[in-house]
């Protein structure tokens, strides 16, 4: 048993290195992206509005002119200080792993005595108790392993339906490393706030922005597949 959690906590540890690395890609070229994609759709968005205002109000045209600038200039810092900061903390992350994979390994340890000794602590805590308070220990103990069960496979998945539907849409699309980022959305998909839409529907929107309609259209319609499945 010591052997089989060594190997799957050292095959996790290296999972979570692999994803907290080709995160930090992804992250760290998005001032590029921003550079060489985004902002030339939002020049280009401007330039239409400026087009579509100059048939009403000329003061409307120059409002806009003075703030694209300032605007765009505004966008740009913030995604370069986002980037930085989230690939200063993934560095830190990936920094504590060796810590974690000792944890995990002194977890190990201790978990494989607890499980040798389980059945004497067992038999020694239900002595401790009455009869009735025995019964309904057993069926708490009960009840709790068979909820916690349930809930572990029904959001496992969850994760690998989600994740494995992103993955195809965005191998369909042309998207370059589609399975880490389908992966990341799966997980973000899990906590109620986030979600799957907040990635999606934002990268869709800054798709049209960029003038891309048909990737646009290909993400939002993988955005409502993942919402109806």
């Amino acid at each position: 048993p010591l052997l089989f959690f060594a190997i799957i906590g050292g095959l996790g540890v290296l999972f979570l290195a692999r994803m907290a690395s080709g995160a930090a890609d992804l992250i760290s070229s998005l001032p590029k992206v921003y550079t060489t994609a985004i902002e030339p759709g939002l020049q280009n968005l401007m330039e239409n509005i400026q087009d579509f205002a100059s048939r009403f109000d000329p003061a409307v045209v120059e409002m806009v002119e003075s703030l694209t600038p300032e605007l765009i200039s505004t966008i740009g810092n913030t995604v370069s200080r986002f980037s930085m900061s989230a690939v200063s903390a993934l560095s830190g992350i990936a920094a504590k792993l060796p810590g974690a994979l000792l944890d995990c390994v002194i977890c190990i340890i201790a978990t494989v005595f607890m499980s040798v000794d389980y059945d004497r602590m067992a038999a020694f805590i239900m002595r401790q108790l009455p009869d009735r308070a025995k019964k309904l220990a057993i069926d708490i103990k009960d009840s709790l392993y068979r909820v916690i069960l349930r809930y572990g496979k029904s959001y496992l998945l969850i994760l690998f339906i989600t994740f494995l539907e992103i993955a195809i849409g965005l191998l369909i699309i042309g998207i370059r490393k589609a399975v880490l980022i389908a992966l990341l959305i799966a997980i973000f998909d899990i906590f109620p706030i986030v979600g799957a839409g907040l990635v999606l529907v934002t990268w869709a929107i800054i798709t049209f922005i960029q003038g891309n309609v048909a990737r646009g259209i290909g993400l939002s319609l993988l955005y409502i597949i993942v919402v109806v499945v």
